[in-house]
């Protein structure tokens, strides 16, 4: 193959491929295939023998009746199921066991209905009067109040509701507690060891004010001096030379294994 040939067959392929249904700025719902059948401006869908089958409804089957007739009654606005009733379903008795099932079901001999709201009141409660007793445990009780220079019976109260409606009587306002009673009345003391709520403020005694401390306390006070240097007081975090340097025992690192039935492996 010569050079020009070559160069006019490259420039072919270096083409870019054309779509043949392809429709600019317009989405294609077809496949690229084949070009879809039209009937007029229209698509015309076509479909197999085996679809069309599939598409028709089910048949009903040949042995079934419609036994069942439906009427719209306009009056009531719904539908009642109407159909025609047999001569022998016309005719036809119950058994006596069905009787005895259709009979119902009868109450506890215990049972009492419900009371009506409106209770009926007896010709006796109507006619019915109250006793001379009942009148007097009836009447209001009479309330002395002090009204100048005597007392004035009342049968209503006066003033404010918290204001004394009666009088005490001389007898009670001189009458003595007994011994007893006075004993019963007495507060109860407290333990003999009871100590009431100390003060927030308390003085402070002398001795606690001129108090010094003992030698044995200040010692105690007192950093370890001996093996602590100046530097050291400057210097907290510094960590001794020593303990850098420490290992610890081989019992130590024993104890400090992991218990090998917990042990796993990394996967890799």
């Amino acid at each position: 193959m010569s050079s020009a040939s070559l160069g006019n067959r490259l420039d072919v392929l270096a083409q870019p491929k054309q779509a043949p249904l392809f429709v600019p700025h317009r989405r294609s719902v077809y496949w690229p295939e084949k070009q879809p059948p039209k009937i007029g401006s229209t698509t015309a869908f076509a479909v197999n023998p085996w679809q069309d089958n599939l598409a028709k409804p089910k048949n009903v089957h040949p042995g079934w009746t419609l036994s069942h007739r439906w009427e719209f009654i306009t009056s009531h606005y719904c539908h009642y199921p109407i159909w025609p009733v047999s001569n022998a379903a016309k005719k036809a008795e119950a058994t006596p066991r069905l009787q005895q099932l259709a009979e119902s079901k009868s109450f506890h001999p215990n049972h009492n209905f419900d009371r009506s709201v409106f209770t009926d009141i007896s010709k006796s409660a109507q006619n019915a009067r109250c006793s001379g007793r009942l009148e007097a445990l009836a009447q209001q009780k009479p309330h002395l109040v002090w009204q100048g220079d005597k007392n004035v019976t009342l049968h209503a109260p006066v003033g404010e509701f918290n204001d004394t409606i009666t009088k005490v009587s001389a007898t009670a306002t001189k009458a003595g507690a007994s011994e007893r009673l006075a004993v019963l009345s007495e507060h109860k003391n407290p333990p003999p060891k009871y100590k009431p709520e100390r003060s927030v403020l308390w003085p402070v005694t002398h001795n606690a004010k001129n108090a010094v401390a003992t030698t044995r306390l200040q010692q105690l006070s007192r950093p370890k001096s001996a093996r602590l240097t100046q530097y050291d007081f400057d210097n907290w975090y510094k960590v001794n030379p020593s303990a850098l340097s420490a290992h610890c025992t081989n019992r130590l690192a024993t104890l400090a294994e992991p218990i090998p039935r917990k042990v796993r492996q990394k996967k890799a």
